[in-house]
């Protein structure tokens, strides 16, 4: 598989509370490539949450990168609003078209 095929890259993902006394994530790394179906397991308090809560962008990481089709959204100079609308455009168009047609089929 090349680099392309990658659609999410976790690099040395970390995540510190109370002034860096707790260390819910410290030195994360994955690869998550397109098509790919991941699960994230482990027992209650191991950081689960707090790492998918970090890849989409609900908790800041206190350092590392998380970098998103080829753009690291983690960086503070990275616009996700742009972003997100460039990435969720086709899947819009392509929801309106499934609609459609399926209200076409359905139609009495």
């Amino acid at each position: 598989m090349s680099g392309k095929d990658v659609l999410i890259q976790v690099r040395d993902l970390e995540k510190h509370f109370d002034g860096g006394s707790i260390r819910a994530l410290n030195g994360v790394s994955a690869d998550i490539r397109r098509g790919e179906v991941v699960v994230v397991i482990g027992p209650s308090g191991s950081g689960k949450s707090t790492f998918l809560r970090c890849l989409n962008l609900l908790e800041r990481p206190t350092g590392g990168a998380v970098v998103f089709d080829g753009v690291d959204i983690t960086d503070p100079k990275v616009n996700i609003v742009t972003n997100f609308f460039i990435w969720i455009t086709p899947f819009l168009v392509l929801r309106r078209y499934l609609f459609q047609r399926i209200f076409r089929l359905f139609r009495v």
